[in-house]
This record gives C-alpha cells, sequence and structure tokens, in this order.
C-alpha cells in the first residue's frame, strides 16, 4: 500500500515537472486563493472575543526579595493605571501565573480595560 501510495506520488509529481505551464498555472490559482481567503480573515491584532481584559507578568532576577518584587510592582501599577483604557489592576505577588510557582521574585496582574 504505502508503494503503491509513493508510486503514485512520484507519477503525479512528475507530470506536474514534465508539463510546467500547467503547474505554474496551478500555482498561480492557489496564490490567488490563498489572497481571497487571506483577505477574509481579520484585520484587527485583537481578537474579537477580546472581553478587555489585562493579563501582565513580573519576574525579577533569581532570588530578588519580597519587598524588592513589591517595590517593583507599584511602579509596574502606575503605568498601567496610566495606561488608556485600563480602569483597575489588580496585583499577586509572589506568583507567577505562567509556571504556577510561588517565588518571592515574580508579580503577577489582572486588570480590566
Amino acid at each position: 500500500m504505502f508503494g503503491r501510495a509513493t508510486n503514485g506520488y512520484v507519477n503525479w509529481c512528475g507530470t506536474l515537472i514534465h508539463k510546467m505551464g500547467f503547474t505554474i498555472v496551478l500555482l498561480v490559482v492557489f496564490s490567488l486563493l490563498a489572497g481571497v481567503f487571506g483577505a477574509k480573515l481579520p484585520k484587527s491584532f485583537l481578537p474579537e472575543e477580546d472581553q478587555g481584559y489585562l493579563f501582565v507578568a513580573l519576574q525579577l532576577p533569581d532570588a530578588s526579595s519580597l519587598q524588592r518584587t513589591t517595590s517593583a510592582s507599584r511602579k509596574v501599577e502606575e503605568i498601567l493605571m496610566q495606561t488608556p483604557g485600563v480602569d483597575h489592576v489588580t496585583t499577586v505577588v509572589g506568583y507567577n501565573m505562567l509556571s504556577g510557582v510561588q517565588n518571592t521574585y515574580s508579580a503577577f496582574f489582572l486588570g480590566n480595560a
């Protein structure tokens, strides 16, 4: 079965190679179809399913103290609150949402825009 499939594929490719004009037309058709389908895709960066939530992870160098992380988190909170469209921010210091690890050098921010 594998041998028949391989031989069929090789024969089909050989036919396309010998009929270069047909191959180029087929390539142009596929390119045009890709352009048509690509034009129908959403053009915005954010998907329509976006609910306006903000997720930010902060990670300081390994073994940074919890006090240093808290200080850096306050600065990040200030920056986020000054960002247009951000209503509020909740900070979780000592937790990394991306890895699910509790440590002293990570913080996680949840916001509503």
